[in-house]
């Protein structure tokens, strides 16, 4: 979650650095309700339900967040978005939760996770990006849907108009020169 926020806010600084603004106009997105649902269904899983039901709704909170991604995948980011999710939907179910490294294989840790073990197939995909100045690991998956994030929210940015040439009048201003 720490990393999505830390995406969202640098593709809007990335926006207003380079002279983008927020939209004016409302974006169309297919089934932007998924979003909502795909976010509960994973922190309940995450942080409200252990064992097999917490890690059922993990599960289907990203497959969900896949699906809208997917949908929406005309959209500039959101197929980074979707192969990060997908890649983190597919350690878990594989391996029965996101495995961390550095962590004891036994060790209970928050949410689905566990301390990555030899029993773990796609250790690849899991938890082993470690930062340290603020002790949090991240999967590669995290970080390709984190890089979607920052992609789609500086693409979702409105450009400036563009000025027009120099010695081209603007409309409604052809005031001619008296003579």
């Amino acid at each position: 979650m720490l990393l999505a926020l830390v995406a969202v806010v640098a593709g809007v600084l990335a926006g207003l650095a380079t002279g983008r603004r927020p939209p004016t106009t409302p974006q169309r997105w297919r089934l932007p309700g998924l979003i909502a649902v795909g976010v509960a269904l994973e922190f309940g899983g995450q942080h409200l339900v252990d064992g097999p039901p917490g890690r059922l709704l993990m599960d289907v909170g990203y497959a969900t967040l896949v699906v809208f991604a997917a949908l929406n995948a005309r959209r500039t980011g959101l197929v980074l978005i979707a192969a990060g999710l997908a890649a983190n939907l597919l350690v878990v179910v594989v391996d029965g939760g996101m495995p961390v490294r550095d962590q004891p294989p036994t060790a209970r840790l928050a949410g689905q996770h566990h301390g990555l073990s030899s029993r773990d197939h796609l250790t690849f995909l899991a938890d082993t990006i470690d930062v340290r100045p603020v002790h949090v690991t991240f999967s590669p998956g995290d970080i390709v849907a984190a890089l979607g994030a920052a992609v789609a929210v500086f693409a979702g940015m409105e450009t400036p108009d563009p000025a027009p040439p120099e010695g081209r009048r603007r409309p409604g201003r052809n005031v001619t020169a008296p003579l």
